[in-house]
């Protein structure tokens, strides 16, 4: 193991310490490390080389627990005995432990002794001491036909996220046999020892089922609750029972099982979720095991952990009086996804009704309003817009509603002010509505009342949350537009940043230079050669072997230096395309600058501004 490992060396280090335990320097040198498991992706030594990977300095460093977890882990799951374990080799290492065990026991050479792992403290915060009684009833989560079973069910689940795969299998391989009941407290009695109360966690493993049928159910009387009654409803067995609402009560059984979604805290995968998949597999046929489980973190309320003893709870019928039903819907999606610890924030839900507002005159005051004409913006907005909704659409898929709800509002709100700032507040008109109706849609699932007013407010006669989702085409979607888009708000910056220092408030003209040709092919050049070489001499080699390029070989040099320090543009844009945007850009940079705009190719240009341009950042000069 790593500590073991850095215990050695330490000691091989210290020979003072060594003495102190009589161990002399020779025979330290003589313990060498026995490999017994064999594990793919590590040699001979797994455990030497994690502690080398993650460079642990002696065996009090911090990082030894995370490597002794990794290594454990790894070669319980996926390592396998070799030859030096004798009588075990070939076996798993989860087969080989077990193996061990009962050989050790059954030679009188070992017992069971039962450790706990840390203290254990009632929630009234009363030290408890465990007791070990003799007739407790136990589920035995160790049978292996049933682990395998499990772990079959495991396999085929869709998880939110799937990062907690490696937790469940581990849970599932460690389980063993589990005491299910109690002598006190709330729960149901156990049928044939009424002595005993079953606990809570083994009494709440498929109540998902109950669900279903729930409301039913509490209509019935007690006597009539039996096994007959639930085997017909769950695997349509036996004589229909003569009672109320029975044909209704399978019916929604059939309809929502087998359960496609299941959400419950990070913590329960080690007890609830795990008894969830074990108890479906050993009481449902194979087509009604579970079908996706979610888990998620802890719940924190304006950064505080939520908590009776602090008074900070929020009931839903409380939240949604004071914040809507839509804020709070909003807030609560904004806290948090999966494992993060998902904090409701009061401020961002009293601030939501404004900014719904806000959402809602924008929708009723630009829907089908605009012109008719298409500009290169316009096709920048349509790759945005698409871009948001393929987004949104996986992130809702895999059930990441925050990035749904950062994508469909915030992200495509911010995309839309900079598009209608770009045209002078004169969007197309085809294209602007479609990207209202589309984050109407995107947004429905999250805050459905807002949704459903707005919609409506649209002349449309079908609810919003039974229309089709929004649609994209993934032609649309141009990156390279992008560029040109970042590359106009860097040109807006500039030429704030030229009049700033010549003190002109009011210039007359400003005129632009797109970059010469030979420059925007230069960078398709750099961008073939840096796969190969950053190296200068070499990549000079190889951009000035093009007789195109030789022309310009006393300016190259010193562009292709300060390319490789800073990097090329992540897209490259055309020549054509970043003069066509800023010829078509004339009228927006009118109404910024209030001045006359002119916008050139520095190709044949002898004004010696033009030679600064370089692409994707345009000559400027001012007069």
């Amino acid at each position: 193991a790593p500590p073991d490992w850095m215990a050695l060396k330490d000691l091989q280090k210290n020979k003072h310490e060594a003495k102190k335990y009589g161990m002399s320097e020779s025979l330290l040198s003589s313990i060498k490390p026995i490999s017994v498991i064999s594990l793919d992706g590590f040699g001979e030594f797994p455990a030497v080389e994690i502690c080398q990977k993650l460079e642990i300095k002696d065996q009090h460093d911090k990082k030894l627990e995370e490597a002794t977890k990794e290594i454990y882990k790894k070669e319980f799951f996926s390592g396998k005995m070799k030859e030096s374990s004798g009588p075990y080799a070939g076996l798993s290492t989860e087969q080989a432990k077990k193996q061990l065990t009962k050989d050790l026991i059954s030679a009188g050479l070992g017992d069971k002794m039962y450790e706990l792992t840390g203290k254990v403290v009632c929630r009234c915060l009363t030290p408890s001491i465990v007791k070990i009684v003799t007739d407790q009833w136990f589920l035995n989560y160790s049978d292996e036909a049933w682990k395998r079973k499990a772990r079959e069910n495991l396999a085929q689940m869709k998880l939110y996220p799937e990062q907690v795969r490696g937790q469940f299998e581990y849970v599932l391989g460690w389980l063993n046999n589990w005491a299910c009941t109690r002598e006190f407290g709330l729960g149901t009695r156990l049928p044939w020892d009424e002595k005993w109360v079953i606990e809570s966690l083994s009494d709440s493993t498929i109540y998902m089922a109950y669900y279903t049928m729930s409301h039913y159910l509490q209509q019935i009387p007690k006597e009539q609750l039996n096994d007959a009654l639930f085997d017909y409803i769950f695997y349509g067995k036996g004589e229909k029972p003569k009672v109320k609402d029975i044909d209704k009560m399978r019916d929604e059984f059939a309809y929502w099982y087998p359960l496609d979604f299941r959400n419950s805290g990070k913590d329960l995968i080690q007890n609830h979720l795990s008894f969830s998949i074990f108890n479906h597999v050993a009481i449902f046929e194979k087509s009604l095991w579970p079908r996706g489980f979610s888990v998620n973190g802890f719940v924190t309320v304006d950064g505080e952990k939520m908590s009776k003893s602090k008074g900070n709870i929020i009931l839903m019928r409380q939240m949604a009086k004071e914040f809507g039903p839509d804020p709070s819907r909003f807030t609560i999606i904004s806290g948090g996804e999966y494992l993060d610890d998902a904090n409701w924030d009061s401020e961002l839900a009293r601030s939501m009704k404004p900014r719904l507002q806000k959402l809602y005159d924008f929708i009723t005051e630009h829907y089908e309003k605009g012109v008719n004409e298409h500009r290169q913006t316009d096709s920048w907005m349509e790759s945005k817009l698409a871009e948001v909704i393929r987004d949104s659409t996986v992130a809702m898929d895999d059930a990441y509603f925050r990035t749904a709800l950062q994508r469909g509002y915030y992200d495509l709100q911010r995309y839309v002010k900079w598009y209608l700032r770009r045209t002078a507040n004169k969007p197309n008109k085809h294209l602007i509505s479609r990207v209202v109706k589309a984050q109407i849609l995107l947004l429905a699932p999250i805050i459905p009342f807002f949704c459903e007013e707005a919609w409506e407010s649209l002349g449309e006669k079908e609810m919003a949350s039974f229309s089709d989702w929004p649609s994209f085409d993934e032609d649309s979607i141009k990156p390279e537009l992008d560029e040109l888009e970042e590359s106009m708000e860097r040109t807006l910056e500039d030429v704030k940043t030229i009049l700033t220092l010549i003190k002109k408030d009011k210039p007359q003209k400003i005129e632009l230079f797109v970059a010469e040709r030979w420059k925007f092919e230069l960078y398709y050049e750099l961008e073939k050669v840096f796969k190969e070489t950053r190296n200068h001499p070499d990549v000079l080699k190889k951009v000035m072997s093009h007789e195109k390029f030789r022309p310009h070989g006393k300016e190259i040099p010193q562009m292709v230096q300060r390319i490789i320090k800073s990097g090329l543009p992540s897209k490259l844009p055309s020549h054509d395309r970043e003069l066509s945007m800023l010829s078509d850009s004339t009228e927006f940079l009118k109404h910024e600058f209030g001045c006359e705009i002119g916008v050139k190719s520095a190709d044949g240009s002898t004004d010696s501004k033009a030679r600064n341009a370089i692409p994707g950042k345009p000559a400027i000069k001012v007069s």
